[in-house]
């Protein structure tokens, strides 16, 4: 008589999970699994509930507490807790509420890069609905980690997306960030586009004009993505001004897609699109000469064009956004051919063409030379 194992038990479900709905008992089964004497067991188990979560969320929203109890646990093993911290994330996009009193321990996931994005969602859906997750992440931003300010500003930049009124009352905090010349131009991007992308009629701080002139020039794609988020939003401001001469070269060589360092979204391309016409209707009402403008009162400040080298952070948080990118040498298309030149993981085969500049594979965690 063949004598069925807990791993035999556990791989069935997981090949299930994969093809049809687990019923609620297969789900206590699974659940059952994670407690068992074989460590394989276990691991498969807790496998097979992160694909099941991933389009039966609400289904599994009654076993919340279960799963915070366990991704807590210090003892546990990282990538059991890392497919367990997934489930939950699933469950927090539906119910974000589920995901609040362990959101820290989220973001502290989203430093394992093979997990980045499923953390981060999770914890952007609680920060969106949460005060105290918003003002966690706005406090990580001033962290010692490199790789957690990062991470937290590429959080808070997608909470201001989703819900700019969030993020609203803060933008002085990154308005600082951009204008610091001694930050990572990848964070200084993060901290523009979230304000590009919060800033309203009320606000009355901006970037500085070089700062931005700055992230433009920059050969940092999710820098100079900011950079055209600011600048867009700067001209629907009722109150505020672009100085004519500041940008219009960089604008045109990465409309005509010249550079091939750099590659953007169609959202940014229509930015680009977009500047350039507000620029173009401002001629007339600046008077200008051979050393620059003035700008309704406001000095123009003019941007040398010098640029330090900069290495950029060894984390993650390049944004995949909807949309297809571009670059200097595609012109169009979904392919991108930005810095790091990578498309397909030469480790694993998977497709990356959806995120930016990616220096380690989202599918097998290898990072690229």
């Amino acid at each position: 008589m063949t004598t069925t194992t807990d791993l035999d038990r556990a791989e069935d479900l997981k090949e299930r999970a994969g093809d049809e709905e687990l019923t609620d008992s297969d789900v206590e089964t699974l659940i059952e699994l994670l407690d068992s004497d074989d460590e394989e067991a276990r691991g498969v188990a807790a496998k097979a509930l992160s694909s099941h979560s991933k389009d039966h969320a609400a289904g599994l929203r009654e076993y919340a507490p279960e799963f915070r109890s366990r991704v807590t646990e210090p003892d546990q093993d990282s990538t059991r807790q890392s497919y367990l911290g997934e489930t939950l994330s699933q469950i927090g996009l539906v119910a974000p509420e589920e995901v609040v009193p362990v959101a820290q321990t989220l973001f502290e996931f989203t430093m394992k890069p093979w997990r980045f994005f499923s953390f981060t969602d999770a914890v952007v859906a609680a920060a969106v609905d949460d005060d105290e997750v918003l003002n966690f992440l706005r406090s990580r931003t001033d962290s010692d980690s490199q790789p957690e300010r990062n991470n937290a500003h590429y959080a808070l930049s997608k909470v201001a997306d989703e819900a700019p009124g969030r993020i609203t009352p803060h933008l002085a905090e990154f308005v600082e960030v951009v204008d610091d010349g001694s930050e990572y131009l990848k964070i200084r991007g993060h901290a523009a586009k979230t304000y590009g992308l919060a800033a309203a009629e009320s606000t009355t701080v901006r970037p500085e004009g070089d700062s931005l002139s700055t992230l433009l020039e920059s050969r940092e794609s999710t820098a100079v993505e900011g950079a055209l988020a600011s600048l867009a939003a700067l001209t629907e401001h009722p109150s505020m001004d672009l100085a004519p001469g500041l940008y219009d070269e960089r604008l045109e060589i990465l409309a005509a897609g010249d550079d091939e360092e750099v590659s953007l979204w169609s959202d940014d391309r229509k930015r680009v699109e977009a500047i350039q016409e507000y620029l173009a209707g401002r001629t007339g009402a600046h008077t200008t000469d051979s050393g620059g403008g003035q700008a309704g009162g406001e000095e123009t400040q003019v941007f040398d064009g010098s640029e330090t080298t900069e290495v950029a952070p060894a984390d993650v948080g390049g944004e995949a956004a909807n949309g297809s990118r571009t670059t200097g040498e595609t012109g169009a298309g979904d392919d991108r051919d930005g810095s790091s030149g990578v498309s397909f993981c030469p480790n694993c085969g998977e497709d990356l063409r959806q995120w930016s500049d990616p220096s380690f594979c989202t599918g097998c965690g290898f990072e690229f030379p």
